[in-house]
């Protein structure tokens, strides 16, 4: 059902509008008392393959699709005092604008997929194992506007060491672009990027300590879920200061992780 924002937020004062947004997207907001209840019909199932045994290898793939009745979504406002605010608000295509909220028909679909592969089991080194997922979806309304916030298709795939109470993996995280954005909400197209990570960790009875590199080549990227960046551009208005469009929020660089768990 709507929150109390998306039904009961009735201001058109800008700033007013600006505050009501939980999305990052810099976008202002005002209620619709008139929103139904969303009503999703979704049909998915799991295959799965793998060994008689289960130990060398395994394969899961779960596709499924969702048709939303009157998905809550935004159109852009066309009251009075969102139009004095930004008069071109219904149009604007290269900045901030101001949206209500509104129910759409919509749809999704998407797979996961996710297997695993027995490599080695040794005495002397131990057992390796390759794992890899998958992960893609795509959301649209019936009039053809895209869902916001859905994450590009993206791959993990990693490989897990353990040797006695050592257990070490490597992985690269594989992101695509995000070319398909919300165009009622001017959403920030992100590119393409490869994450390279490696942890370790070490088990001594109740005593476990755990020691990660995340993003190890110190890769400059964009979050494709983290919105707009609100805080680090600004351009000069006659109002005075104000945030940029067009920037979204980076991903964090290299960082070095570590963590002691004791468990009594």
């Amino acid at each position: 059902s709507p929150n109390l924002y998306e039904r009961y937020a009735w201001s058109t004062n800008a700033m007013a509008m600006q505050m009501i947004g939980w999305f990052g997207d810099g976008n202002g907001y005002v209620g619709n008392i008139d929103l139904e209840p969303e009503k999703a019909h979704t049909v998915t199932f799991t295959a799965t393959w793998h060994d008689p045994a289960r130990k060398i290898w395994e394969l899961r793939v779960s596709p499924y699709y969702s048709y939303v009745q009157d998905y809550i979504d935004v159109d852009r406002c066309a009251l009075a005092g969102c139009l004095a605010n930004l008069p071109n608000n219904l149009t604007a295509q290269n900045t901030f604008v101001f949206l209500q909220f509104a129910n759409h028909d919509a749809w999704l679909y998407g797979v996961n997929i996710d297997g695993k592969l027995a490599l080695w089991d040794t005495p002397d080194y131990g057992q390796g194992t390759f794992r890899g997922n998958l992960n893609f979806v795509e959301g649209q309304r019936t009039d053809g506007i895209n869902l916001y916030h859905m994450m590009p298709v993206n791959v993990t795939l990693g490989l897990d060491h353990t040797l006695g109470n050592w257990s070490s993996s490597v992985e690269v995280q594989l992101v695509g672009s995000k070319t398909l954005v919300s165009q009622v909400r001017n959403e920030l197209e992100t590119s393409s990027y490869a994450l390279f990570n490696a942890r370790t960790s070490y088990q001594m009875k109740q005593l476990k300590v755990d020691f990660g590199i995340d993003n190890i080549l110190d890769q400059e990227y964009d979050l494709p879920l983290g919105g707009a960046n609100l805080v680090n551009y600004q351009t000069q208005g006659m109002m005075g200061p104000s945030t940029a469009y067009g920037y979204a929020v980076a991903g964090p660089g290299r960082s070095f992780n570590t963590r002691v768990t004791l468990t009594f």
